[in-house]
């Protein structure tokens, strides 16, 4: 278990050359979350122990440049994790898939 106050969460982008979501504003909203409850983040930063992969559209190029096995959560135009998810719905469940990683 990672401890709130010792998890570091890097949120890294896609390029953007074909976004359908509004990339800036889900990395607000989840960097707000994070900082209320005391939980480090960077961005575009491989050393961290959750990766927030943040893609524009469905080709998924920002976590291409990690390492395989990096423990993330994957944003891909609307879809976190391969999941359909409507836009409006992203930041709540991608907050609810990192709070769930730090305390596992």
């Amino acid at each position: 278990m990672i401890e709130n106050s010792e998890a570091e969460v890097c949120i890294n982008f896609c390029g953007g050359c074909n976004p359908v979501i509004n990339r800036g504003l889900l990395a607000g909203s989840v960097r707000e979350y994070l900082g209320a409850h005391g939980i480090a983040y960077m961005y575009n930063q491989a050393e961290s122990d959750i990766a927030l992969w943040v893609s524009g559209c469905r080709v998924n190029c920002a976590p291409k440049s990690f390492p395989a096995g990096k423990t993330g959560i994957s944003v891909a135009g609307e879809s976190v994790d391969g999941y359909a998810v409507a836009e409006q719905g992203i930041a709540a469940e991608v907050i609810k898939k990192l709070m769930n990683l730090i305390d596992s």
